[in-house]
């Protein structure tokens, strides 16, 4: 899966997979921002699907913990920083 954009509490992801849209499933997410650190694995919700091409565009839902909500921050400062 390839990561369009991210806030604590969701992302937008493409992938070639077909993924079901049932508002009670459940799925984990698990990704790394920085390379060489530890994933992150989290559980959310898909929101929506839109077709981009070959590949699928998805928003998902997060529910992070306050744990993982502050690393995703961190992270995301981090990445910001290096692409400067």
């Amino acid at each position: 899966m390839k990561i369009h954009n991210i806030s604590p509490n969701g992302l937008a992801i493409s992938t070639e997979l077909k993924l079901p849209l049932l508002k009670s499933m459940k799925i984990v997410v698990e990704f790394s921002l920085i390379e060489g650190q530890e994933p992150l694995c989290i559980e959310g919700q898909l929101l929506h699907e839109k077709p981009v091409g070959p590949e699928r565009l998805y928003g998902i839902r997060l529910n992070p913990s306050t744990t993982d909500r502050d690393t995703i921050i961190a992270q995301v400062k981090q990445v910001a920083q290096l692409e400067r």
